[in-house]
């Protein structure tokens, strides 16, 4: 079994075997070190010893037992022929499956040539170069508006912050300033005048309704030398003394009477 192992090129496969004989024919089988040189050995091992009664060690430790010599012959050979038969199976279930394969890829590749016709890539490709086209024209007019649009936004808020600057807004107050202080003083001024009017129409009438008017009118004023006022005539007939008031001065009714 050594010499076996280490033969170069190896051996497929060693079958250890003896004819049936009594048990101590067959003892040798039993040999531990025989048990342990099977187990460790790398080539392929049938143990066929005896017959089918018969038990030894090899046969456990080897890879396959055959009942007899004649029964180990009968499964190396049935071995091979049945793998050759896996063989010639495999290959002719191959080249089925190979056929198979090569008539699904023509299939599929008439399918796509079918496909390719009707879908006329070239035409596909034109078209989608034509929305790419308008796509384009669509973006850069849209850019163009959008750019319009921030610039007007741009100067419409650069006017709106120039009327806000401080220096406008201090023009505009000043403006608003100076309006004011012109209807102020033309309020002023209207009033004023109002004023004055009214307060000549009110002298004016004080000077009409005064004493002295009403003097200058022919009137006089008959007095005690008290300064009372007399009203009636009774009331004149019993005094002694009495003044008249005109508007240009008085006089003494009593001394009148005398001269």
């Amino acid at each position: 079994l050594e010499y076996a192992s280490a033969s170069q090129p190896g051996f497929d496969l060693i079958v250890l075997t003896r004819g049936g004989g009594s048990i101590e024919d067959l003892w040798a089988f039993n040999d531990e070190t025989l048990a342990r040189t099977v187990a460790g050995c790398k080539i392929p091992i049938i143990s066929a010893v005896g017959h089918e009664i018969d038990h030894v060690l090899t046969d456990y430790a080897a890879d396959e037992r055959a009942e007899t010599p004649s029964g180990a012959a009968e499964r190396i050979s049935s071995l091979y022929l049945e793998t050759v038969q896996r063989v010639e199976a495999a290959g002719e279930n191959l080249a089925y499956h190979a056929e198979a394969y090569l008539k699904d890829l023509s299939q599929s590749l008439r399918d796509f040539q079918s496909r390719i016709q009707i879908l006329a890539p070239d035409r596909q490709l034109r078209m989608l170069q034509m929305r790419l086209d308008d796509t384009e024209n669509r973006l850069k007019a849209s850019l163009k508006d959008r750019l319009a649009n921030e610039h007007q936004r741009i100067a419409t808020q650069s006017q709106a912050l120039a009327s806000h600057h401080p220096r406008n807004r201090l023009k505009l107050a000043q403006n608003a300033l100076s309006a004011v202080a012109h209807r102020l003083a033309h309020s002023q001024r209207t009033q004023l005048q109002f004023k004055a009017d009214y307060l000549d129409q009110l002298q004016h009438r004080l000077d009409s309704s005064s004493l002295n008017a009403t003097l200058k009118r022919g009137y006089a004023l008959v007095q005690r030398p008290d300064g009372q006022i007399i009203d009636s005539a009774t009331t004149a007939k019993g005094e002694s003394q009495l003044k008249a008031r005109f508007h240009d001065g008085e006089i003494d009714l009593a001394q009148i009477q005398k001269s």
